[in-house]
């Protein structure tokens, strides 16, 4: 059953693009980077590491860097014919986030948490008010990590805000952010130029679908306090 969706995307036609979306989302990737070993792959550089590591890119090293604005350019050139447009969150020291607009939907993961009318992820707030039994782990997620005072916003999980902590955890991370608190500028002023990116709807890792505007007040709700204004 694992290849039940790899059966039906060879179906449509020969996979030549891997897009990693995230730096945290990688344990998929040896499996499909071996199904598909001809793909060209874009991928940040912490990315490209782990699966160096786990020996997983066939090539040796990822055929585009997100992480330098001139290859992330020049595969946005090579895909500008299929209708897509790749977009690098700068900033993000956590998960070096990799958007994709193709087709008027934008492809993207690892950014939202609590939705801006109160729900989480899949969940609206209506739906979230019902207290389902199957909710139930969603909602302890919610409650310790993403509600006030755990979160600071009570939207976003609140290791998020820890992870750009330049005087506390985010030393740990793999790209550290900058001592002068520029990473949260840089990727509050990235956000702000994604919001503008066209397209009608978003689906993301671990939500299924919003409009344009869901999304984008969502995206401003979790991280508007990067600089303390508007996202969009």
């Amino acid at each position: 059953m694992r290849w039940v969706f790899g059966e039906w995307l060879d179906a449509i036609g020969k996979v030549e693009w891997v897009v990693v979306a995230s730096s945290f989302h990688t344990l998929c990737l040896p499996a499909i980077l071996a199904r598909y070993p001809q793909a060209k792959v874009i991928a940040a550089t912490q990315a490209q590491d782990k699966l160096n590591k786990a020996n997983a890119l066939v090539r040796g090293k990822v055929d585009f860097s997100s992480s330098v604005d001139e290859e992330l350019a020049k595969a946005n050139k090579e895909l500008q014919s299929e209708g897509v447009q790749l977009f690098s969150v700068k900033g993000d020291v956590c998960t070096n986030v990799l958007m994709a607009v193709a087709h008027g939907v934008l492809l993207t993961c690892d950014l939202v948490y609590c939705r801006h009318d109160g729900g989480i992820l899949n969940i609206s707030r209506e739906e979230f008010n019902e207290f389902k039994e199957e909710h139930a782990d969603m909602r302890l997620f919610k409650y310790l990590n993403c509600n006030k005072p755990n979160s600071p916003n009570g939207f976003l999980a609140k290791y998020r805000f820890l992870f750009m902590d330049d005087t506390g955890m985010g030393r740990m991370m793999y790209e550290p952010p900058a001592r002068d608190g520029s990473s949260c500028a840089a990727m509050a002023a990235s956000l702000r130029a994604a919001m503008l990116l066209e397209f009608d709807a978003a689906v993301g890792v671990h939500f299924d679908h919003m409009a344009r505007e869901d999304f984008r007040k969502t995206i401003d709700a979790n991280w508007n306090w990067l600089d303390g204004r508007s996202l969009i």
